[in-house]
């Protein structure tokens, strides 16, 4: 079981212990993302995709990104680009 230690789970590498996990721009848009779901929405989205490659990951990360800014957006949130 993960003890939050570095290396244990890419979400507190890099919130937690700040590390490169993906490389960028994939690293910020998932920073983004934990800032925008919080902690538990981006867990339940992102652990099925944790074992996908870094190239499926940018991918979908970017998609996901996209989604949840335009939603919030039309809920009248104001998004730092």
């Amino acid at each position: 079981m993960p003890n939050g230690k570095p290396g244990d789970h890419p979400r507190t590498d890099l919130i937690i212990h700040n590390m490169k996990v993906y490389g960028e721009p994939t690293d910020s848009i998932l920073r983004k993302l934990i800032g925008h779901m919080g902690q538990h929405k981006f867990d339940e989205w992102f652990n099925p995709i944790w074992p996908k490659s870094p190239e499926d990951i940018a991918r979908e990360a970017g998609e996901k990104l996209e989604t949840v800014e335009s939603d919030a957006r039309s809920r009248g949130f104001e998004i730092d680009e």
